[in-house]
């Protein structure tokens, strides 16, 4: 994956070990896999609690990496399927606990799905600090929307932009704001300002 995307750095696995996610929802139904459990939430399934069947023990190189780092930067991305799975392997959530390196989280520009509709900014910072079991120090939020023609094209896919409020962002320190969705046609972080913006978060924390 380094190599394809030519990147400086390396790309880590969680474990080395097989197992498929499990997603458990408000109604105490549960299923198994990441498509389906996508599929789930865009047809209104609301996320009570995901887990791995089976449990799996998170790869050496992925705690010595936790351990030496200086910033952790998460996100964007699917948040309960591509983010928070990365925290269940046993030991990464531990080791990150233990680390006290600042945690930076980059807000979606979008929820995804009737499972999240309606949901805000604070919802989804309690649920990741729930997995972390540690406070994040900078969460980044974007506040700029394209034309409405974009939103409803979207909203037709049951995918909604974040509430995110300016009440919330003055009574919070951690919330730094960005017009981050420049893309007129697409929704997608501007990569030089966010760039920027992570640069400036973690040369502040050291």
């Amino acid at each position: 994956l380094g190599q394809i995307l030519s990147i400086r750095g390396a790309v880590v696995p969680v474990s080395h070990q097989s197992s498929t996610l499990c997603a458990e929802f408000v109604d105490a139904s549960q299923v198994q896999g990441e498509t389906v459990v996508d599929g789930a939430i865009r047809n209104g399934k609301e996320i009570q609690n995901l887990f791995l069947e089976p449990r799996v023990s998170a790869a050496p190189a992925a705690l010595a990496a936790i351990g030496r780092t200086d910033s952790f930067v998460i996100g964007p991305g699917s948040f309960y399927t591509s983010i928070l799975p990365n925290f269940l392997p046993e030991g990464i959530a531990q080791a990150i606990r233990e680390s006290s390196a600042p945690i930076i989280f980059i807000c979606n520009l979008l929820t995804e799905g009737l499972g999240m509709r309606g949901q805000t900014v604070q919802v989804i910072i309690a649920q990741l600090e729930q997995y972390l079991g540690r406070r994040l120090a900078t969460v980044i939020v974007n506040t700029a929307l394209p034309d409405q023609n974009i939103i409803t094209a979207y909203a037709n896919e049951h995918k909604y932009p974040l509430i995110y409020s300016d009440e919330f962002g003055r009574r919070d320190p951690r919330i730094v704001t960005a017009a981050l969705w420049t893309d007129p046609t697409i929704a997608r972080h501007d990569s030089t300002r966010l760039a920027a913006i992570i640069g400036h978060c973690v040369n502040a924390k050291k």
